[in-house]
């Protein structure tokens, strides 16, 4: 009997002990809850003129969705095209000048010439002494050299020529560049949400031209305690962000009351090396946005939600 006694005794003590060990992994697997997190951008790009100009034209307005390398805007090109035009004629031509290698045939042609006569003088000579004075035979070896180092020059001309053509090549290249930059396009795929300029003003290099915010993805910051989870339990580990809007879906049929919790899916992106005096510490969440059968987006920036970290394998 007293053995039996202490056969449960340690098991509970085991059991006891196994649990304790066990704990803090099966907490550590539980839903993480994170109140009060803000809705913000991912993306928030000023576009910007590339080159002095007056604006034209706009090809958006404010809320059109947009594309990645989509114009939005025109500043004037007619100096810059024409410009262009005058390079592109004076690359055509470099081009011809270095394709024509006449002068070097010409001059090789004129070489074989002299150093022909030059053969046959000393031919005659060698047969009848003095027939040809020496000066004349001097003469022709200096008409021989000259013609040899007309055919170096004729091809240093064409290699230069061909230089020349890479040159005027990369200035129409520079000049093409100059036409496409006053093209104002956009760098992200987005919404348009605010216009700076109008049609007939003035831009300058670098001055702001539109707005265009991405709302396909957006990100979802709050604070979490270490107290909750140690940052290096989330970070790099596959989540699901679940996200509890208080703030309306047009699409709900319950206007003017709480509306139902809006789920978005996603993964934590980032986790603060940095711990505040609280023990608290960011972290941030990128999570897929959705749009209305109206075509308006769900999720927007500035909404306060909760979010709900799950851990996954």
């Amino acid at each position: 009997m007293i053995e039996n006694y202490a056969r449960r005794l340690i098991l509970g003590l085991g059991l006891l002990v196994l649990g304790n060990c066990l704990a803090p992994a099966i907490q550590a697997q539980k839903p993480i809850v994170v109140k009060n997190c803000n809705v913000t951008l991912i993306s928030d790009v000023d576009v910007a003129a590339q080159e002095a100009g007056v604006l034209t034209k706009f090809f958006v307005k404010e809320g059109s969705v947009v594309g990645e390398d989509i114009p939005l805007a025109q500043i004037n090109d007619a100096d810059a095209k024409l410009k262009f035009e005058s390079v592109k004629l004076e690359y055509d031509v470099a081009k011809k000048e270095a394709a024509n290698d006449i002068n070097i045939k010409a001059a090789e042609a004129a070489a074989k010439v002299a150093s022909a006569e030059l053969k046959e003088s000393i031919a005659v000579n060698e047969k009848v002494k003095g027939a040809i004075p020496k000066t004349q035979i001097d003469r022709e070896r200096l008409t021989e050299t000259r013609a040899y180092l007309q055919v170096d020059v004729a091809k240093l001309e064409h290699e230069v020529a061909g230089l020349t053509s890479q040159v005027r090549e990369s200035q129409l290249k520079i000049a093409d560049l100059s036409v496409k930059r006053r093209a104002v396009k956009s760098p992200i795929k987005g919404v348009v949400e605010r216009r700076y300029k109008d049609v007939g003003e003035w831009v300058q290099p670098g001055e702001p031209i539109m707005q265009v915010i991405r709302m396909d993805r957006l990100r979802i910051e709050g604070f979490l305690s270490v107290a909750e989870a140690a940052p290096t339990a989330i970070i790099d580990r596959n989540v699901t962000v679940k996200i509890s809007l208080k703030q309306g879906d047009t699409s709900s049929a319950s206007t003017g009351k709480e509306l139902s919790i809006q789920s978005f899916k996603g993964k934590v992106d980032f986790v603060s090396n940095q711990i505040q005096a609280g023990g608290e510490y960011r972290v941030w969440a990128e999570v897929a946005n959705r749009q209305t059968p109206q075509g308006h987006w769900v999720l927007r920036p500035g909404m306060i939600g909760t979010m709900t970290i799950t851990f996954t394998d």
